[in-house]
């Protein structure tokens, strides 16, 4: 079809660049003219994917000219999926067609196909492998519609064709493995492509068909094995390299995970998969450093607000507390609307006692998300560090009326109504600490609220039961707590050394000082 086209064309320049003077087509070669214009305006439309208005086109042409091969086959080819009631006309015109190029005989076998004439229709492809005979499109659409009549006759004809094509033979062996899979024999399918990597010349082709097996079985472990196998062939990419550092993690191959991650970081140095892994991996170790570093070279950190969040947590680690400020101020600015960035802003404004810019986040976050239980508790901890007691208890009453089971809330109410000391607000304290310790009895926490009520309830010694039952925990307030006991029990040696013990963790702690002052001079 097209080689006539050109012919025409050429001969016709010819024509022009030859004549010296006015030219002018005769009538006949102006219909010509017009004829093989319409016919590409319709080409052109089929390949825009507007095949109705080709359609169109093709119908006036055939109208004018019923016996040409080629608008047949081109008007046909398109009536098989688009012009239902035009079926019989075409496969007849096909039939009646004195010379058929091999472009008729597959589209005849297509009618025969749909109409569900089998082999008429393999007739039709062996005729057109005749003419054309390396075609191999064609004839893995042949061997596909011989599998449905004899599968081990497609299967060998496919065989002789790898032999005759070697330099496709991966493509072919996939052809095979494909017909296997249709009749659901996924095991031969497997074997098949399996077996053809001793001999096959494209042997990527035919590993990505066995992933594609495994990815459908959801089988795990042959993947991992498949990819594994392709690494060890060297056949390996970005892709690739991502997948088997994910298996190794699943897997928890902490050796190859390094390999496949360190190789990968050779490829891509700001991989995201690699820079999180060996983040997590320095983080495991304590190594929080180098976790940050890993973490900031990843490509997508200045756009992923989750990676400013580890980074603070980094910061924090290593107690850079200005930068950690900056970074989360900055995030804050840059992710506009993110919760969890307010929430990280606001606590690092809290770590540097920057309450009144940290309470304005803390209320920002609270009108689009009321109900947040984690904001809420942090929110009423900063209001008891600026000394708003009435809005702090508000704010943990509404959260333990949306979690009334809320342990820490619980605690924090129940110590804060026990510090204030009344028969009344002991009573109330006590509800809340217990009910707390009801929910997580092992808690060191509540349990220091609980011999903190014994305190200011007056009885010492159920206080130091709890308290030297505690296990040895270096708490500032736990310290305290403990001096304060014992120098009421007129144990002054054992209160000096829990006070001298609060002033190890935080010289400047002025209870300590003064606990420690009158029990000196207890002695």
């Amino acid at each position: 079809m097209k080689t006539k086209l050109f012919i025409f064309f050429f001969s016709l320049s010819a024509t022009l660049l030859a004549f010296d003077g006015d030219f002018k087509l005769s009538e006949e070669a102006q219909k010509q003219a017009d004829f093989y214009n319409k016919f590409l305006q319709a080409v052109n439309l089929e390949n825009s994917d507007k095949e109705q208005e080709a359609i169109i086109i093709l119908k006036d042409l055939l109208d004018q000219s019923p016996d040409d091969k080629h608008i047949i086959h081109e008007y046909c080819y398109l009536a098989l999926d688009n012009k239902k009631e035009d079926f019989n006309f075409c496969k007849k015109a096909l039939e009646n067609l004195k010379e058929k190029s091999w472009q008729n005989h597959t589209v005849l076998g297509d009618y025969y196909l749909r109409e569900g004439a089998l082999t008429k229709a393999l007739v039709q492809y062996e005729k057109a492998l005749k003419l054309n005979p390396e075609n191999l499109d064609l004839s893995f659409h042949y061997a596909g519609i011989l599998a449905s009549k004899d599968q081990n006759a497609a299967i060998n004809y496919l065989t002789n064709l790898a032999k005759t094509y070697p330099q496709v033979d991966s493509f072919i062996i996939i052809k095979i493995a494909d017909i296997y899979l249709k009749n659901k024999e996924e095991d031969k399918a497997i074997s098949t492509l399996k077996n053809s990597l001793k001999t096959v010349q494209n042997k990527g082709n035919i590993y990505f068909s066995l992933i594609k097996i495994y990815e459908k079985k959801k089988d795990e472990k042959n993947l991992y094995k498949t990819y594994q196998a392709m690494y060890d062939e060297s056949l390996i990419d970005v892709e690739i390299l991502e997948k088997l550092g994910k298996f190794a993690v699943a897997q928890q191959d902490e050796e190859n995970g390094n390999k496949y991650f360190s190789e990968l970081l050779k490829l891509d140095e700001t991989n995201p998969y690699a820079a999180r892994y060996f983040a997590i991996t320095e983080q495991s170790y304590g190594r929080y450093e180098n976790a940050l570093n890993y973490i900031k070279k990843s490509r997508d950190f200045d756009e992923n607000p989750g990676l400013h969040v580890k980074a603070g947590y980094y910061l924090s680690m290593l107690s850079k507390q200005e930068e950690l400020l900056a970074l989360m101020e900055n995030a804050h600015k840059k992710f506009e609307g993110n919760n969890e960035i307010s929430y990280y802003y606001a606590l690092a404004l809290v770590d540097a006692k920057k309450y009144n810019k940290a309470a304005k986040v803390f209320e920002e976050i609270l009108k689009t998300s009321p109900e947040n239980e984690l904001v809420l508790f942090h929110y009423s901890a900063l209001l008891y560090e600026q000394n708003k007691y009435k809005k702090m208890e508000k704010t943990l009453r509404k959260l333990l009326e949306i979690n009334p089971d809320h342990a820490e809330a619980l605690n924090f109410l129940g110590y804060f109504f026990v510090d204030k000391g009344s028969k009344k607000d002991l009573a109330e304290g006590y509800k809340f600490i217990s009910k707390a310790l009801s929910l997580k009895p092992g808690e060191i926490a509540y349990q220091d609220s609980l011999a903190w009520y014994y305190f200011k309830a007056g009885n010492y010694a159920e206080a130091n039961k709890i308290l030297s039952a505690l296990p040895d925990v270096k708490d500032e307030e736990i310290y305290l707590h403990k001096g304060a006991v014992c120098f009421a029990l007129k144990d002054f040696e054992s209160a000096i050394k829990n006070y001298e013990n609060a002033l190890k963790i935080n010289p400047k702690n002025k209870e300590a000082k003064r606990g420690l002052k009158q029990a000196v001079k207890g002695i």
